[in-house]
């Protein structure tokens, strides 16, 4: 990330609607260099035919320490 802020983290932003920046209506759920990385519709399972693959996704809203919704940053521990 660079700019007058110089502070690190993730910037959201989508090309594939032409607009620089994202906001919290956002759900991140894959990184790739462009669709063909990482369709929605391909995966992988590794098991027995006879076990059952379940997906489910909850998403709300959480209160932040001021910054915006689209400045994320990493702390290891």
């Amino acid at each position: 990330m660079c700019g007058p802020e110089k502070r690190k983290g993730w910037a959201g932003f989508d090309p594939t609607h032409k607009t620089l920046f994202v906001g919290d209506w956002y759900i991140k759920i894959e990184t790739g260099r462009d669709y063909g990385d990482v369709p929605p519709v391909r995966g992988t399972y590794k098991g027995t035919s006879s076990e059952k693959l379940g997906v489910s996704i909850r998403a709300s809203s959480l209160e932040h320490d001021g910054e915006t919704p689209t400045t994320r940053h990493y702390h290891p521990a």
